[in-house]
């Protein structure tokens, strides 16, 4: 499904990709790296190093192509993630976090309820219909 979702964004950017975007295709594959892997250590600097690119550079690009921040991306990739855990599992909140990459579950809950609208308990009881 994530696959999916990332060659749809790949279509709809890809009106606005430049022949000469010579990163397109490196960028594409980063970012399927951090949509595939949401429980990787995934920073700025360790991402424009991959592209030998300075940091301000990367995050230009990776805005202007994918149309989202890089560390944005890195969230929604987590809470993604967080949201097929919940959906798919009875494992607990505490081990759920850690899977996608966070390392202290009050952040955790912080972004997952800002950006959900709802707590991740709340979310799991509404998808599994309890």
């Amino acid at each position: 499904m994530k696959l999916f979702f990332l060659k749809l964004s790949e279509k709809i950017h890809a009106a606005g990709k430049e022949k000469s975007d010579t990163y397109y295709d490196k960028l594409f594959i980063l970012r399927s790296k951090i949509y595939n892997k949401p429980y990787q250590d995934w920073n700025v600097e360790g991402l424009a190093h991959q592209l030998a690119m300075s940091q301000s550079y990367f995050q230009h690009l990776y805005k202007r192509i994918f149309g989202v921040s890089v560390m944005n991306d890195v969230i929604n990739s987590r809470i993604e993630h967080s949201k097929y855990l919940l959906s798919t599992t009875d494992m607990p909140i505490s081990q759920e976090t850690e899977m996608c990459g966070y390392k202290c579950e009050s952040h955790f809950m912080r972004q997952f309820k800002a950006r959900i609208e709802m707590t991740s308990t709340e979310y799991r009881h509404s998808v599994s219909g309890g």
